[in-house]
């Protein structure tokens, strides 16, 4: 997969995204309509076409699906199902430009659009990152039927475009209408954490906590870690001179990660001024939020200020870094991700990114090096056996690379891009069968990568 690039962030706050609806009617059979009939006959047409198109996204054939939808829709204009599964179709294909449009269609020509037009409408801009229009998609779904999930998502554009007030009010919508949502209480911790509110955010990590039974929440939520290191945070913040609830939640941490333990353990040991390292912590983090929603010149500014004060700070030279290799400004990439490097030799993410900028700079020699050397800090880092592969892929080393591929997999079985690249790497061995296994796989994982190896194996 010599073109694929991926980039690898800290962890940042993830907005929520909702899958899309497929609508789907009951069966009548009719078998002939006179022509006075016409209005009964031409639905009977329409739904026949539509019954076809579920059928063939059923089997993953795209295509046919589209053509199939698109005929319904010709034969009916106001078909609002064959819309809303057309729009799913483009989704599933990534094509969200054309998702947007087929919403667009359906609201001028349908009757009574759902809630879940605008809804799905609203993650589609997302996707191509216009938050803005996202807002208006969601603000008139809920116009149509108020829903705690889109005000949820309604939430995080808001914290994404910055106005942190409009986010605050989305998530109290939303839970007015879902007393237990679980992700409103945790984003709105997060978001009164980073605005100082540390009262209001224990607030809401405890309401998490009432609402989770401790003996359960393992179970229930794979963050539950994160929402202890949130909660004793607020705690340190809060006040850095009382100590006790915030050891509390390190003891709770040390039994279910212990890596988030002992950065938690340096924090409440840290000297000088606590809530100071805190609060510029939480200024990474948005400058990594930023990255993730495409405002790399927020992004970049945030960074460049907080080295301006701290000039051996190896998070932010690492995401500017990021975002230079993201603007494909691979030289200063460089130069950002060595001054990492150069501040602690073992920051595993600055030796992955900079491979990746190298190989993007066809220094595939160099690439390889800074992935081999982040294999060695951390054995099981999964992003570092696969850039070996990767690195191997474009050298023409196939052979060589399909170990370190199967080693990313070993350690994280549901890596798409691993099982993409080991099944380019057997296919350029000649060995079509393993190849269209790892297809099967992808498959399952992503649909749009499952069709880009299939064009390979079929070329």
């Amino acid at each position: 997969m010599k073109d694929r690039k991926e980039i690898k962030l800290l962890t940042v706050l993830v907005i929520c995204a909702l899958g899309l609806m497929v609508f789907v009617v009951g069966c009548q059979k009719e078998k002939f309509y006179p022509e006075e009939h016409f209005p009964e006959f031409q639905a009977a047409e329409a739904k026949k076409y539509y019954d076809e198109g579920i059928g063939y996204m059923k089997s993953s054939r795209y295509t046919d699906a589209i053509n199939s939808f698109e005929q319904a829709i010709e034969i009916k204009p106001d078909y609002l199902v064959s819309y809303s599964a057309l729009g799913h179709t483009y989704n599933e294909l990534g094509r969200y430009e054309e998702v947007i449009q087929i919403y667009n269609d359906a609201i001028l020509k349908c009757k009574n659009v759902s809630h879940d037009i605008y809804k799905n409408m609203a993650l589609a801009y997302e996707k191509i990152g216009s938050f803005q229009k996202a807002i208006i998609a969601y603000k008139k779904g809920i116009t149509i039927m108020p829903d705690a999930k889109a005000y949820y998502n309604l939430g995080g554009n808001y914290i994404i475009v910055g106005d942190y007030n409009k986010a605050i009010e989305s998530y109290e919508q939303a839970i007015d209408l879902e007393h237990s949502f679980i992700p409103a209480y945790y984003n709105l911790g997060s978001l009164y954490s980073a605005l100082n509110r540390y009262e209001d955010a224990i607030k809401m990590y405890k309401k998490v906590l009432d609402i989770i039974p401790d003996k359960k929440a393992l179970e229930i939520s794979p963050n539950y870690a994160e929402l202890r290191f949130n909660l004793g945070l607020a705690y340190l913040a809060l006040d850095p001179s009382d100590k006790e609830s915030a050891i509390e939640e390190y003891e709770l941490l040390k039994n279910m990660d212990k890596d988030k333990a002992n950065e938690f353990l340096k924090l409440i040991n840290t000297k000088g001024n606590i809530r100071e390292k805190i609060q510029k912590d939480q200024r990474v983090n948005l400058a990594e939020t930023y990255i993730n929603t495409g405002r790399y010149d927020t992004a970049i500014n945030i960074f460049k200020e907080i080295i301006s004060n701290e000039p051996y700070n190896a998070q932010a030279y690492c995401g500017l870094g990021v975002v230079y290799g993201m603007l494909g400004s691979y030289d200063e990439s460089i130069k950002h991700l060595k001054q990492v490097i150069a501040i602690k030799s073992d920051y595993i993410e600055a030796h992955t990114n900079l491979g990746l900028a190298y190989g993007n700079l066809g220094r595939w020699n160099e690439a390889l090096e800074a992935y081999k050397q982040a294999t060695r800090i951390k054995p099981d880092y999964a992003d570092a056996h696969h850039g070996v592969g990767w690195v191997y892929i474009n050298l023409g080393r196939y052979n060589e690379a399909i170990e370190p591929c199967k080693q990313a997999i070993f350690i994280k079985p549901d890596y798409t891009n691993a099982h993409f690249d080991l099944g380019s790497a057997y296919l350029q061995l000649g060995d079509k069968e393993s190849a269209l296994k790892q297809y099967e796989i992808v498959k399952t994982l992503d649909k749009k990568i499952a069709e880009e190896l299939l064009e390979e194996i079929n070329k």
